[in-house]
């Protein structure tokens, strides 16, 4: 939504087919090196989330925690797997295929840092003594288009939760949501600077949360939202049923203006100086990859 807004043409563009350079929807990306590495921490932090779960591991740094990340191969070999996943669906990109190699490696130099990251994400967690309901990583687009909440949840740990709202024609995806009695408290990971629109993301999650399809009426809203970033974790106000409401009625009005300026033919162009920076940069690097091909 934010991105939309800041250039409708520019979020048309990427969104728009491009049958001639690949069969996928939008323009491929141009490599960033720091995006996949964020990207390789929050999967690699999913998967060993996951595994703890599965073996009703509670802690940390208890003494199973030793043996579930052992099972695992060890963090460097969760990152190494995760990375080889992405170099696998980077090769469809035009604009990646003669830097796999390149991004391969770079990504590997990274793996202290990437571990790190994850160990510091990690120990924050709440690891909560109920299971919950895992979603498979795997999914289709017919399983996505249905992931809602259909029977009250019980007291667990719900990492990579879905959260889908008819209501408001908004769909996310929640990093980490613990419950616990009637108490709903949604973790956000960033492995970036931190930014103002991060309390805004999470209080749009809890928005989209007490307007889910299929509200679960024991959980109703989120009561605590904490934005984790690998040095520090940022609290954040949870809103109340009256901001909420203040908040739909904002959110409302952004989307339908979003839909007339996208319906634009074509879309606005921002011609700001950091929008046409974000744009050459774009323009050089496929430039690059036309003359390498």
């Amino acid at each position: 939504m934010l991105e939309a807004e800041i250039c409708p043409l520019r979020w048309s563009l990427k969104r728009a087919t491009y049958p001639n350079l690949w069969e996928r929807e939008g323009y491929p990306d141009s490599p960033n090196i720091a995006t996949l590495a964020g990207n390789v921490v929050h999967e690699s932090l999913d998967i060993i989330i996951r595994a703890f779960i599965d073996n009703g591991c509670t802690n940390t740094e208890a003494p199973e925690a030793v043996e579930i990340l052992r099972s695992l191969g060890g963090y460097s070999a969760v990152i190494l797997k995760v990375i080889d996943e992405k170099i696998e669906l980077l090769e469809e990109n035009p604009r990646y295929r003669s830097r796999l190699e390149y991004i391969r490696r770079e990504l590997s130099l990274r793996n202290a840092e990437i571990r790190q990251q994850i160990q510091s994400l990690l120990s924050k967690s709440i690891i909560s003594a109920g299971i919950g309901h895992l979603y498979s990583r795997k999914r289709t687009r017919e399983s996505e288009s249905h992931m809602t909440t259909h029977s009250p949840l019980t007291d667990g740990l719900y990492p990579e939760m879905p959260l889908r709202s008819t209501r408001l024609q908004m769909i996310g995806r929640a990093d980490l949501v613990t419950i616990s009695g009637r108490d709903v408290h949604i973790v956000d990971y960033k492995t970036g600077a931190s930014s103002d629109h991060h309390p805004e993301q999470l209080r749009i999650y809890a928005l989209i949360w007490s307007r889910r399809d299929n509200l679960d009426s024991s959980h109703p809203y989120v009561t605590r939202l904490t934005v984790s970033y690998p040095n520090e974790d940022v609290e954040v106000n949870a809103p109340t049923a009256d901001e909420l409401d203040n908040l739909e009625i904002q959110t409302v009005a952004r989307i339908e203006n979003l839909v007339n300026l996208l319906a634009e033919e074509p879309p606005q162009a921002s011609l700001s100086e950091e929008n046409v920076v974000s744009a050459q940069s774009d323009i050089y690097v496929t430039r690059i990859g036309t003359r390498s091909q």
